[in-house]
């Protein structure tokens, strides 16, 4: 089992983006999401800026199914996004507590 640090580093099956190309699309997805409150379409009339992040998120969930994203990756999407993985609606995601909030 690879560690943390070497997922971050290894692109599944070679073609991913480097860590911070990935994080940025994230963030993009991240953006989209709370602006449509949908996730992007991967093809149809979308524009292009649309299809690229629906395309991506296609790449996100194959990688899931095919047991080739890394576990940094997956937590990432899961902390952002927690129904990524899936085609329904969008519920975004609790907010963080703050760090000097009391228990």
């Amino acid at each position: 089992m690879s560690t943390d640090s070497e997922d971050r580093h290894r692109g599944s099956w070679g073609f991913q983006p480097e860590e911070g190309m990935w994080e940025q699309r994230l963030a993009e997805l991240v953006q989209f999401a709370a602006d449509a409150g949908r996730w992007p379409r991967a093809t149809g009339k979308a524009p292009i800026a649309e299809r690229r992040l629906g395309q991506w998120l296609t790449t996100q969930r194959r990688e899931l199914r095919g047991c080739a994203l890394t576990e940094h990756r997956r937590r990432r999407l899961d902390q952002q996004l927690p129904q990524w993985h899936t085609a329904g609606v969008i519920t975004p995601a609790p907010p963080a507590p703050h760090p000097h909030a009391a228990p």
